[in-house]
């Protein structure tokens, strides 16, 4: 039985700024020995929740 690997908050996001400074998903998931969907799902739950803090500080 394949034990399922754990990725906390910090790793995620040292992935997904690493994808960008690379300039490639799948090179940053080479490197890290991980599956490029992670670091994709990762980069857009980034993405919204950086939207959403933005949208938080707007004023009206």
């Amino acid at each position: 039985m394949v034990k399922r690997r754990v990725f906390d908050e910090a790793f995620k996001e040292m992935a997904v700024e690493l994808s960008y400074v690379k300039g490639s998903i799948q090179e940053a998931a080479r490197e890290l020995d991980i599956d490029p969907g992670r670091i994709s799902k990762w980069r857009q739950r980034h993405k919204k929740k950086r939207s959403n803090v933005a949208c938080q500080y707007h004023t009206y």
